[in-house]
């Protein structure tokens, strides 16, 4: 399994708070195709959904953050997000 994210953690730990499970996809399974980043699962109902986490990263600009530029980022995350499932 690969190594999670500072902010995969954080999602982690969000969903265990919430009395759900993160599991990561094994190394086999993302061999085969694109996966999100967690199947979540309960205790309860089993497999609940599938959770892919994406990170905004930008460049300040001389009056704070691009807004233009953090929406195009963040519209083909959404996007390359939707391929993986």
């Amino acid at each position: 399994m690969k190594q999670l994210s500072t902010d995969e953690i954080t999602v982690k730990n969000f969903l265990y708070s919430c009395n759900l499970h993160a599991e990561q996809y094994k190394d086999a399974e993302m061999q085969v195709s694109r996966t999100p980043d967690f199947r979540v699962t309960s205790q309860l109902d089993g497999l609940f959904f599938y959770c892919e986490v994406k990170s905004l990263e930008t460049k300040m600009g001389r009056d704070g953050i691009l807004h233009s530029r953090v929406v195009n980022i963040f519209s083909s995350s959404i996007h390359d997000a939707l391929d993986q499932f």
